[in-house]
């Protein structure tokens, strides 16, 4: 482990530094194999909650703050109130109880080899410290999933959902955690999220998580200056209550305005735009590809990223997003600041801000609506409530539908999850591999033709061609990099032959252009 420091944390203390694991390639191959067939059996049988979408096929952060965002404006249009509380589980991956992770797998169904493969993963693993070239002595890690594995977030196996009581929501990304209810007295609310307060504390305490109170907050969302929320205490902590909060990099404020998120995103934006400046005014000048390319990449994430969810923000603070934009027009073009947008968005192939959050806002909805277990599914195909002239993400995506009807295609194919072939539970029987030849030995004191002679020999005595086929194959790769093929010849008893060949890629190893070969 390399431990990197968290920018602003104290150099001093130990607990300001971000371990980077460095392991085996070949391992997280197999993990990757290994993880493929687990997360399709937890999918398959819909045994991971609908609200975890941390690591999941289809999910994403956008899903859980959109889903936040209009349970938010679904009580404003019911006079109705949100009471959040955000939870911080602190170093969640790395103290995760092994045994209770087992258990979990167990009750999950997941047994027989899977199991013992993934328990033999998880127990005697060493890790040692490297800093400045100088490495310390290997240490057991008794706690948690494994550092810089492809499995862990997999293996971090959440129920924290079904531990809440009735009438609390919540929304997971892996160890993120936010947990809410809506209510129309702030008194019943701060009612029920004691109770679940209660509920998480047990949980915490029962599989051995630890919840950095610190951290964790609550946020009362109303349009009332009147309600007040009382104070939820966790574990006899009590929780502080912030204005605003930060869920997955986008800031909720108490009235749902989206201002203070619009600021963050502008002012992340034009410290990137700096870059640009830089670019475009050096001495040399990069050219208008270069250029772009920074913007799209660097700059327009910003500009973009949790748009479902605040696109509905009033328009005077979306047009602040729109003037980055049109600096980085300029910057990109050249051109002087009396230049229409217009002209210079055709001539940058450049979209509009608002096209591209109306295309999100859509393509959104559409995977929201294939997701039959998302709690967001029958929420859009549900009537709008017009009681407030706000808009929302259901809002918004219903009207873009009967804007773009004629265009739009009729249905959307689902999304699905990869068939997996159940493999067979034991190998073909009658199978002999032998990789020795008698009297061929390793080294310089034997020729290349006395060996070929040897294992010739070996082949015509134990395997006569009058009685078997005869399968050559071979695969090579130019510097063992480039340009791979791979080819077969088969000798048939009667006599006759046929031979195939293949190319294996452009940028292809030996390895894989034997292994297409044998294939």
């Amino acid at each position: 482990m390399i431990p990197i420091l968290n920018k602003g944390k104290d150099p001093k203390k130990a607990t300001s530094y971000r371990p980077i694991s460095l392991t085996s390639c070949v391992v997280k191959t197999l993990e990757r194999i290994v993880n493929e067939r687990l997360r399709w059996y937890l999918e398959s049988r819909n045994l991971l909650a609908p609200e975890q979408a941390g690591f999941r096929q289809f999910r994403s952060t956008e899903d859980q703050v959109t889903y936040l965002a209009q349970e938010v404006e679904d009580a404003f249009q019911e006079q109705k109130l949100v009471f959040v509380t955000w939870i911080d589980l602190q170093k969640a991956f790395d103290k995760v109880w092994k045994d209770g992770l087992l258990v979990k797998l167990l009750r999950k169904g997941v047994s027989s080899n899977m199991y013992q493969w993934i328990r033999s993963y998880l127990y005697n693993r060493r890790a040692r410290v490297n800093v400045d070239q100088t490495k310390s002595k290997k240490f057991l890690l008794r706690r948690g999933v494994p550092h810089g594995g492809v499995l862990s977030p997999t293996l971090f196996i959440d129920d924290l959902v079904s531990e809440m009581p009735k009438g609390i929501k919540a929304a997971l990304y892996a160890d993120d955690v936010v947990i809410w209810c809506k209510e129309e007295h702030a008194s019943t609310a701060t009612y029920r999220m004691q109770q679940a307060a209660d509920r998480l504390n047990a949980w915490a305490e029962d599989w051995c998580v630890s919840i950095n109170k610190e951290k964790s907050s609550t946020t009362l969302f109303t349009l009332s200056p009147k309600q007040k929320a009382g104070t939820i205490r966790l574990g006899g902590t009590p929780l502080r209550e912030d204005e605003e909060a930060t869920y997955l990099g986008v800031t909720f404020d108490r009235r749902h305005t989206w201002k203070p998120h619009i600021a963050q995103a502008e002012t992340k934006a034009r410290r990137k735009l700096a870059i640009l400046r830089k670019l475009a005014g050096t001495t040399w000048g990069a050219n208008e590809k270069i250029l772009k390319t920074v913007y799209q990449g660097t700059i327009r994430p910003h500009l973009k990223y949790g748009s479902t969810a605040w696109s509905t923000s009033a328009k005077t603070n979306l047009q602040t997003l729109d003037r980055v934009k049109n600096q980085a027009l300029r910057l990109i073009t050249g051109a002087m600041k009396s230049t229409p947008i217009k002209e210079m968005e055709k001539l940058t192939t450049i979209q509009p801000l608002c096209q591209r959050r109306e295309a999100k806002t859509m393509v959104q909805a559409e995977k929201l609506k294939c997701l039959p277990d998302h709690p967001m599914k029958h929420r859009l195909s549900n009537l709008t409530k017009n009681r407030l002239k706000r808009s929302s993400f259901v809002h918004e995506s219903k009207r873009l539908s009967r804007q773009y009807r004629e265009v739009l295609p009729p249905n959307t194919l689902p999304l699905t999850q990869e068939e997996e072939e159940t493999p067979e539970a034991t190998e073909k029987p009658g199978i002999q591999i032998c990789t020795s030849v008698p009297h061929v030995i390793s080294g310089e004191d034997q020729n290349d033709t006395a060996r070929q002679a040897l294992t010739l020999a070996l082949i015509d005595e134990q395997y006569p061609k009058e009685a078997w086929i005869h399968v050559y194959t071979d695969g090579s790769a130019t510097n063992a990099v480039l340009n791979g093929g791979a080819g077969i010849l088969i000798q048939f008893p009667g006599g006759h032959t046929a031979t195939s060949s293949v190319a294996t890629g452009k940028h292809c190893t030996n390895y894989k252009a034997e292994a297409e070969a044998l294939m």
